[in-house]
């Protein structure tokens, strides 16, 4: 990967859904590519079905992207991964066979790219899992984290048992957007046959994401450069933005504060540039590193453009080679 100056504009690709599908006004991957057009640097666009390989290169179709409010691009061209020197991976889930074949050949360009994240990363890691490996590498206490349990229904009966849960979370080990949650009784799981479960991911159900909601924190770098709170809508315990939850700003308590710092060790150490941790009751519950969203939240929150800093941060670690 050859660097540039840090004032040399970049020639940057998003990698992500097609932008008639986008929420204009929410997306975050358009908040930083508006950012990255404002800078003066050229932003191109493509889906994972532009992605292909040919011969020794990963090649990729895309248009260049000539405004952002509203979306304007050029006509689609042909060309390769390693024009660029920056690529933002930011496709949605679901995270399919379709998505890891993509990842498996944009990693091929790691070494004459910079990626955020880099495509390896969203291969190893998965969002539900990032949290889990952060606690048995040791690097966050599982005190600090929402206890969590998969195709263990005997042990997660015993704790929840012990710990006198009455309401349990289950999640789909590929869900995504707060879709397809289900809320039950801990009664009720224990009538559920083990093949109900499944490979569901299963938690104790936390009352405090409708009190002070879900913390939504942004990462870069492995600094923390914003939060804010999701609380569910009236009725529902879903605090997902997609789902009707709404946006707040909310202090952050000393406990969230260390259990933040610790996070952010474990993700620099990993190479995981950009991601978005979920925190309920002042545990840790997920950790986003596949499309990291909120960026527009925080701007209408705050007034300040995360999308400019963030784009300022990767022109130095492209400058850096």
């Amino acid at each position: 990967m050859v660097g540039r100056t840090r004032s040399e504009p970049m020639n940057i690709l998003f990698v992500a859904d097609k932008i008639e599908k986008l929420n204009i006004k929410g997306d975050s991957s358009l908040v930083m590519a508006n950012a990255a057009l404002q800078k003066g640097h050229q932003v191109a666009w493509c889906d994972l079905d532009d992605v292909g390989f040919a011969l020794d290169k990963v090649t990729v179709t895309h248009q260049r992207l000539e405004s952002v409010y509203p979306p304007q691009t050029a006509p689609k061209i042909q060309g390769f991964v390693r024009d660029f020197d920056l690529v933002f991976i930011r496709k949605d889930p679901p995270f399919d066979a379709h998505y890891i074949r993509t990842c498996w050949l944009l990693s091929l360009e790691e070494p004459h790219v910079f990626f955020a994240n880099r495509p390896s990363l969203l291969v190893r890691y998965h969002e539900k899992v990032v949290q889990m490996e952060a606690v048995t590498q040791g690097a966050v206490n599982f005190e600090d984290t929402i206890p969590t349990f998969v195709s263990a229904k005997p042990l997660a009966e015993a704790y929840f048992k012990e710990q006198g849960m009455t309401e349990v979370i289950l999640k789909p080990f590929l869900g995504f957007g707060g879709r397809e949650i289900e809320k039950v009784s801990f009664e009720a799981f224990q009538q559920m046959p083990e093949s109900q479960v499944g490979d569901r991911f299963v938690q104790p159900y936390l009352n405090a994401v409708t009190v002070t909601g879900d913390r939504r924190v942004i990462f870069l770098g492995g600094e923390v450069i914003g939060h804010f709170a999701r609380i569910p809508k009236a009725g529902s315990f879903v605090s997902n933005l997609a789902q009707g939850g709404s946006a707040e700003i909310a202090k952050v308590s000393e406990k969230e504060n260390q259990v933040l710092l610790s996070l952010g060790r474990f993700l620099k150490q990993e190479g995981i540039e950009f991601a978005g941790a979920d925190i309920i009751g002042e545990r840790l519950s997920e950790v986003n590193i596949t499309s990291p969203t909120g960026l527009s939240n925080l701007g209408t929150l705050e007034g300040d453009n995360r999308g400019a800093k963030i784009i300022d941060y990767f022109q130095s670690k492209v400058a850096n080679g």
